[in-house]
């Protein structure tokens, strides 16, 4: 079966090289990763992972609204090879068409969908209708790869692992979208979840709110109820709340479902106060209800660009943490920028344990454009913690970005 999807990734990849005398947009990356690490466990052992990857992007190939889009790369140790190598995934790998006005939209292939129930990928087709901007009507289903990580390239067979299912959206409303989702999924000639839900939004002035809830069909009860209001004011500030309810559930193949999973509902408030231009003081604050017993999450920093710092704290199920962040980025010349990243805890993992553990993690690294749209990037990566008393690791990245448009200044920008 990997063949199979070689092949078909193959004939797109051709494809993509007659598409473009006639396409009017093409957005794509080409890239070439390195990372090198060392093991200890159950020997030392170096490794350096080389990955070289593709994405290519192409609107109104060879006749108006056809589209096509491949995602995927290829992976293998260059001092100790895995069993696995060389690992070649294909991400995404399909055909596009809309009509003019995108009334309607159909789309073959392998491809990530989310439909408002869980997100997932499929080699399948999904088709889109939509009427005057009022209603749509989303159509989806396909074979679903794997089921283990190491067989995810294969296209598997319809009676294996399937997946299907539908989402309705109202969009005629002034202020407020709805939508219904279903999404049943299916294994060895078995139905294995299904999902059924409803979500929302709704905007007026400053003020956004979104909702959702989902239900589990199979075990007939609430897997998930989310509300998410926000507002904004008119002096920069904002605050944000969120309620959420989860009955986590496993499909049925999954060991798992077999085991009972606790339900919680948590609270969310994350104000932002605007400080001045350009810099913001944020806050997190999330409480955690279990059954059996409560989780404390809190974070307190601020920003200015692109740089951030902060304290965070958190006191539960997991232990407790208590640390500091940083992330500051500076651009030293037209074409070059450095950045570093630090984070330090302190943590243990029961509360009731007398020493505490610290962590200790940064990164420093810098990227450079060669040339138009080809981009180099280099990190050195140190970690310090109850395991590794020192361990660093080098990662390296070389890309290249390609943009091009027809009929609209053309040519590479």
């Amino acid at each position: 079966m990997r063949k199979i999807i070689t092949a078909i990734s193959g004939a797109l990849c051709l494809f993509s090289w007659l598409a473009p005398v006639s396409a009017q947009t093409i957005r794509g990356n080409i890239y070439s990763e390195f990372y090198s690490y060392q093991t200890k466990l159950p020997e030392r052992q170096n490794y350096v992972r080389s990955l070289q990857g593709v994405r290519l992007d192409i609107r109104d190939a060879l006749v108006p609204g056809l589209s096509f889009y491949v995602r995927g790369r290829m992976a293998s140790d260059i001092l100790s090879k895995l069993g696995t190598d060389p690992d070649f995934r294909v991400f995404g790998a399909y055909l596009q068409y809309s009509t003019k006005g995108d009334e309607f939209t159909v789309k073959a292939g392998r491809q990530y969908t989310y439909e408002g129930i869980g997100g997932f990928t499929m080699d399948g087709a999904k088709a889109r209708f939509n009427y005057r901007k009022q209603f749509s009507l989303t159509l989806f289903g396909g074979m679903t790869p794997g089921p283990t990580f190491y067989t995810y390239d294969e296209i598997g067979k319809w009676d294996q692992s399937n997946a299907y299912g539908a989402r309705v959206q109202f969009k005629g409303m002034k202020r407020i979208k709805v939508n219904f989702s279903y999404l049943q999924r299916n294994f060895n000639e078995e139905t294995d979840s299904q999902l059924a839900g409803v979500d929302f939004q709704y905007r007026k002035d400053r003020l956004s709110t979104a909702g959702r809830l989902d239900y589990d069909i199979i075990f007939r009860r609430v897997k998930l109820v989310s509300l998410r209001p926000r507002y904004a004011f008119s002096s920069g500030h904002s605050v944000g709340l969120e309620y959420r309810y989860s009955h986590p559930t496993f499909n049925l193949n999954n060991f798992f479902s077999v085991v009972e999973a606790e339900p919680y509902s948590q609270f969310r408030l994350t104000p932002s106060i605007k400080l001045s231009d350009n810099m913001y003081g944020t806050v997190l604050f999330a409480y955690t209800i279990f059954d059996s017993g409560k989780d404390l999450n809190m974070r307190l920093g601020g920003s200015y660009k692109a740089q951030s710092a902060g304290i965070v704290f958190s006191d539960g199920h997991a232990g407790n943490k208590f640390g500091v962040y940083a992330n500051l980025r500076a651009r030293i010349m037209d074409k070059a920028e450095v950045f570093a990243n630090i984070d330090m805890y302190s943590y243990k993992l029961d509360s009731d344990e007398a020493d505490s553990e610290t962590a200790f993690s940064s990164s420093i690294g810098a990227r450079y454009e060669l040339l138009q749209n080809l981009g180099l990037r280099s990190d050195i990566q140190y970690l310090t913690n109850a395991f590794y008393s020192s361990d660093v690791r080098f990662y390296g990245r070389i890309e290249y970005d390609l943009y091009s448009r027809q009929n609209g200044g053309g040519g590479n920008k």
